[in-house]
């Protein structure tokens, strides 16, 4: 089985001043299709780095990045884009919705940015809808949603154009404790039924319970703390 997501001896530095930080150090890891892997860690630890690397947002200073078993390390901004419309789905910390749209509008966006239209974009919109349990919300703007209907319309919009990798930013951070359980259950669950790997950067222990495997990123390092949960 080819991994969704393969990163091989990563290193990512800025410069600080008159020295240099190292956000990620030389890691490694490899996310498999229907796998949910939450990366935990310190503010400060590489976290937002490594996500930034996987989304192709940020070229590391060596390593290799491998999406579906293509290399896309060294690509230019422009083909970095395609890939990222074509096989990523990236879940931001805020739903960072467009406020005049409706939720169903959130996601035909996202297929008309691939030159899709039409019936289907509308009939796949509104299946998604339905699979995060929005069916009833498809015709409501942000302001008309609470803080977990708009995550929830964020995952949808990311599952828009049938992704290889999801990518998803601290989900869990505006939302109370039942709410983002939640939200929690339903990354793993679109992610094992759909067949993605999914990689969830968080400061949530209560991911532990859900996600199949749980990383600890610290000082660049990454180790693997945890293995063995649910994933669904």
């Amino acid at each position: 089985m080819t991994a969704a997501l393969t990163l091989t001896d990563i290193t990512v530095t800025y410069p600080d001043g008159g020295r240099t930080l190292t956000a990620l150090d030389n890691i490694s890891l490899e996310v498999q299709p229907g796998e949910t892997i939450a990366v935990v860690g310190p503010s400060g630890s590489g976290k937002s780095s490594l996500l930034a690397v996987a989304g192709l947002l940020l070229t590391p200073n060596s390593g290799r990045i491998e999406i579906a078993g293509e290399d896309v390390t060294q690509l230019s901004r422009s083909a970095a884009s395609q890939v990222r419309l074509a096989q990523l789905g990236l879940v931001f910390q805020q739903s960072n919705l467009i406020s005049s749209l409706t939720a169903r509008e959130q996601l035909e966006m996202a297929a008309r940015l691939r030159g899709e239209k039409g019936r289907a974009v509308r009939q796949r919109a509104d299946e998604l809808l339905d699979a995060v349990g929005l069916a009833d919300a498809a015709g409501r703007r942000p302001h008309q949603l609470s803080g977990g209907q708009r995550q929830r319309v964020g995952i949808a919009r990311a599952l828009m154009n049938d992704p290889t990798l999801l990518l998803v930013d601290e989900p869990t951070s505006a939302l109370d404790h039942e709410r983002g359980q939640d939200i929690i259950r339903l990354i793993t669950r679109v992610t094992d039924d759909r067949g993605i790997g999914t990689v969830v950067v968080t400061h949530d222990m209560g991911v532990l319970e859900h996600a199949k495997r749980l990383l600890t990123l610290e000082d660049g390092q990454l180790s693997h703390s945890y293995a063995g949960g649910h994933g669904g």
